[in-house]
């Protein structure tokens, strides 16, 4: 949620800047909150996920969860923060008064920080499940007979 809908919301923003359309800025700014909505309902499901992976016997995909969940937190105060810019320029236009020329830049700025942050805590949330992500870590066998993945990544075809 916080990368897809950061992109349509950054766009819709991008495009509402260039066209120097005031119409577009208040859906961009209902589409921050809903997507900081949205991050927020994707963090809340974290804990479950974890005491699911704790229970395997892989230390690395509890260290790529461990970190997954920091990157989480960093992606939820990121968009928070960009939730209350919005917050502010609804108010604002309800209140018929101007925003000012900063608090766009800003949260467009807030917004493409918050889509970094998610796709990295996406990255690192893959490889908790995805060993062949896990440059330069030794995975361990599957217990289905599957591939074994080499150190360097690679999947090694079973024989």
């Amino acid at each position: 949620m916080p990368f897809v809908g950061g992109c349509l919301v950054a766009a819709l923003l991008l495009f509402g800047l260039r066209r120097n359309d005031e119409s577009l800025l208040g859906p961009a700014d209902w589409g921050v909150i809903a997507v900081a909505a949205g991050s927020t309902v994707a963090w809340a499901s974290g804990p479950a996920a974890s005491q699911q992976i704790e229970a395997w016997t892989d230390p690395a995909a509890t260290a790529f969860a461990e970190r997954h969940a920091n990157l989480g937190e960093f992606v939820i105060i990121v968009w928070a923060i960009a939730a209350l810019a919005a917050l502010w320029g609804i108010f604002l236009r309800r209140a018929g008064r101007p925003s000012p020329r900063w608090r766009t830049p800003v949260l467009l700025v807030l917004i493409c920080m918050g889509i970094a942050m998610a796709a990295w805590a996406g990255h690192e949330g893959g490889r908790i499940r995805h060993e062949e992500l896990r440059h330069g870590v030794e995975a361990p066998a599957t217990q289905e007979g599957n591939a074994e993945p080499s150190v360097e990544g690679t999947t090694e075809g079973a024989r």
